[in-house]
């Protein structure tokens, strides 16, 4: 360690830990309660009405 880092370090109050940047990111956990999903559906370029939740099945990656 220089003298200008030991200084420096003790000036901050502390020492300087020189860090190797991490080889893998931050991992963070997440939840989804909701999700909203917009559909169009057309028949012949004509939209189709009258069309609810209950006429569609989401499925992700095969899964229901």
């Amino acid at each position: 360690m220089n003298p200008a880092t030991l200084v420096l370090g003790i000036l901050l109050g502390g020492p300087i830990v020189n860090q190797a940047p991490s080889k893998f990111p931050p991992v963070f956990g997440t939840e989804v309660e909701n999700v909203y999903i917009d559909a169009f559906v057309s028949l012949h370029a004509t939209p189709v009405s009258g069309l609810v939740a209950s006429d569609f099945e989401l499925r992700d990656n095969g899964v229901i």
